[in-house]
């Protein structure tokens, strides 16, 4: 199992889903994650912003 699938599991388990629903649709146009590792993909923060634009269907994920 990977890094980004066990990462997601957790997600799943701990419903960020539900929390993204109840506590941001609707109430916010943008999220900015930050992180300090070297390559974006190793890293939690492009699991996790994958995972929200999954979740909000019309989301960009930009790396910078």
């Amino acid at each position: 199992v990977s890094f980004a699938d066990e990462f997601r599991r957790i997600l799943d388990e701990r419903n960020i889903k539900g929390v993204l629903h109840d506590d941001y649709s609707g109430v916010i146009d943008g999220i900015c994650l930050l992180c300090s590792e070297e390559d974006f993909r190793e890293c939690h923060r492009s699991v996790a912003a994958e995972y929200a634009a999954e979740f909000f269907g019309n989301a960009e994920v930009i790396h910078l």
